[in-house]
């Protein structure tokens, strides 16, 4: 697994004390057909095309630092992603999944900054309020950020504001994240497929962040479908994601 400058850090929670706070925004629902099958596993193939950033070896990992200093949880924070520590999207503002432990705080700051160059560039900031209790949780970027762009790679990171304000000495995790073109096996048809279909097709191209969200949605729509829990689960226990595949998910 590779990991994050600590200047990457850095740059981001400096960036959070001179930028304006926007509210997440999160999609509408897609309306997709209830999968009514019996239970088939999904497995992400990841994309050899596309290899983790090489100017991103460094500092943090998807589970760095854990916990405000008062809280007693013996969990970590971490965010949903391969032991390569990213993965691809095809959204210009794609869904984001981090477990958070029981805590004190009472917000995360979701921030990206774009890689590649001699300084990395700081490319948006989001604040979001937490709900009580440990839970898996949903992010994007706010409506107001600017889209990512086709082929350039960033790092998403997020922060466990455990005062009134981003300090660096708060928890925080990071991740890597590239926005790719959509490929000849890209779904026209997405509107008539389940979202365990679109997940499966997603998983295959090597698409992690959408083959997530879609798995989630499904849990989302038909909460009480065995069949959706069980892919959930198995989809995070093949990525090395077993510990989170029993927490609830929170959009």
């Amino acid at each position: 697994m590779f990991k994050i400058r600590h200047w990457s850090i850095s740059i981001l929670l400096c960036s959070m004390a001179f930028l304006p706070a926007t509210a997440q925004a999160f999609p509408e629902d897609v309306s997709l057909q209830s999968a009514n099958s019996g239970f088939e596993p999904v497995f992400f193939r990841p994309d050899s095309d596309h290899k983790h950033p090489e100017h991103a070896r460094g500092g943090g990992t998807r589970n760095e630092h854990q916990l405000c200093t008062q809280d007693s949880s013996e969990s970590q924070m971490m965010a949903l992603v391969p032991e390569n520590n990213g993965g691809l999207t095809l959204s210009e503002k794609p869904s984001l999944f981090v477990y958070i432990p029981e805590t004190q705080a009472s917000k995360v700051v979701l921030s990206i900054i774009e890689l590649g160059q001699s300084t990395p560039i700081h490319h948006s900031r989001t604040d979001v309020a937490l709900a009580e209790g440990a839970q898996v949780i949903h992010l994007q970027p706010a409506k107001e950020a600017p889209p990512l762009s086709v082929g350039k790679y960033y790092l998403w990171s997020v922060v466990l504001v455990c005062g009134d304000r981003p300090t660096p000495n708060d928890p925080s995790i990071a991740a890597w994240i590239k926005r790719v073109e959509p490929t000849s096996k890209s779904l026209d048809n997405s509107a008539e497929m389940t979202p365990i279909q679109v997940a499966t097709s997603y998983a295959e191209q090597g698409i992690w962040y959408e083959s997530l969200y879609y798995l989630a949605l499904a849990q989302k729509i038909q909460p009480t479908a065995n069949q959706h829990s069980l892919i959930w689960s198995n989809f995070l226990e093949s990525t090395g994601l077993s510990a989170f595949s029993a927490e609830l998910v929170r959009f």
